[in-house]
């Protein structure tokens, strides 16, 4: 089992553990970026070969890689944006912070622990830290607060449609409009978002693309306002354009009716797409749940993506 890494917090807080392999690619990645490691490094790990036995030496980098990334300032800008989201460390008992491998695996999430407390998983790839990308993890935690705070009333939803197309349109649209929501609150709240205001309008009407610009606006506009969203109210928006339109006051809502209106998306690429390709290879269909783990093969795909998972597979 691989033993985490502990770093100090206060003792109000909860304690943060590290995934080992994640402090070394981030430490190595500052050091590529220099171009050259600093003498005294160059010292300390000529001390640690000559001095620590080979079965010890694992647990010594360790240690090294802790400090480097600790006088790096990695850790402190970390505890910096846990502390932003005080709501989402009075929920936790611990956290645990691992390397994404993919920005598909990037992201953070709830877990419950054997005593009924929660410990919340952080997964972010190397160049968050070295960038200090503090949108990502802003809304990540904007999220899990969300998830935490019984007003926001989250659950999980099974399912979210009545067919697997439609699954997909539902999924999407929801995740749209979360984020939507998430971003507009860090933005009031002075700290950076994901996507900007008109980043996440062009990517709200492209779930709407039939609705008359004023409708979309309106609608977009509470969304993004809202302070105190309600989960229920957002996963009827994924649902249904009714809703939606509802929601934001708009009357005149009987023209439109959620066949007439919704783009049918890839699941894969999320460009809309009517056609969708079933007969799919083991191969490709391995390779496309490796890049989204929530894709299903009933789900299809576009005839773009088919080829692309041909080419990628050798079978073009």
């Amino acid at each position: 089992m691989k033993l985490l890494i502990p770093m100090a917090t206060s003792a109000t807080e909860p304690a943060v553990y590290y995934d080992p392999e994640l402090l070394e690619a981030v430490v190595g990645e500052a050091m590529r970026r220099q171009g050259r490691l600093p003498k005294s490094m160059l010292l300390e790990i000529e001390r640690l070969y000559q001095t620590i036995e080979p079965e010890n030496r694992d647990k010594a980098f360790q240690s090294l890689n802790r400090e480097m990334f600790e006088n790096q300032g990695h850790h402190a800008w970390l505890l910096e944006r846990l502390r932003a989201f005080p709501e989402a460390l009075s929920g936790i008992e611990e956290s645990f912070v691992h390397r994404a491998r993919t920005p598909f695996d990037a992201g953070a999430e709830l877990r419950d622990r054997k005593d009924g407390g929660k410990a919340l998983f952080i997964c972010l790839e190397p160049t968050v830290f070295e960038q200090r990308i503090d949108g990502f993890v802003n809304h990540e935690l904007q999220h899990i607060e969300d998830i935490l705070n019984p007003n926001f009333g989250f659950y999980k939803p099974r399912p979210l449609a009545d067919s697997p197309a439609r699954e997909s349109l539902v999924r999407d649209r929801l995740k749209a409009v979360w984020a939507a929501s998430v971003d507009g609150r860090l933005q009031r709240r002075g700290l950076e978002p994901l996507r900007n205001e008109a980043a996440r309008r062009t990517e709200f009407g492209a779930f709407y693309r039939s609705l008359p610009d004023e409708a979309l606006q309106t609608a977009f506009d509470k969304l993004w306002s809202e302070n105190s969203p309600k989960f229920g109210d957002l996963l009827d928006m994924a649902r249904s354009v009714s809703a939606t339109l509802a929601w934001a006051g708009i009357e005149d809502r009987e023209s439109y009716s959620d066949d007439q209106i919704d783009p049918i998306l890839c699941p894969i690429c999320r460009m809309p797409s009517p056609e969708k390709e079933l007969d799919l290879s083991p191969e490709m269909i391995v390779e496309a749940m490796g890049d989204d783990p929530e894709w299903l093969p009933a789900f299809g795909m576009c005839s773009r993506c088919a080829e692309h998972y041909r080419v990628r597979t050798g079978q073009w």
